[in-house]
């Protein structure tokens, strides 16, 4: 049986390459997008809760288990921090 062997310009070698790379770049892009929007919607999430907290009196804390510390000891982190 002949084997048939397709012959590739080098021009057609570069431009396969490149649009495979052009793919993979920009599913890493939508990734990064991606994450990048879940932690934003984290990093808002912590804040609106931490603001909530804030507006808390001492016996709505208490109601919920916590202390004025333990309240203060949460509004001190950054909103990166969990």
């Amino acid at each position: 049986m002949a084997r048939v062997v397709k012959a590739f310009s080098y021009y057609q070698v570069i431009s396969e390459l490149r649009l495979s790379f052009q793919k993979r770049a920009k599913s890493s892009l939508i990734k990064m997008w991606r994450q990048v929007r879940k932690s934003y919607a984290l990093w808002r999430a912590r804040h609106k809760q931490r603001a909530a907290l804030s507006q808390l009196s001492a016996y709505q804390l208490k109601d919920i288990g916590l202390s004025r510390s333990d309240a203060l000891n949460e509004l001190s982190k950054p909103f990166w921090k969990e």
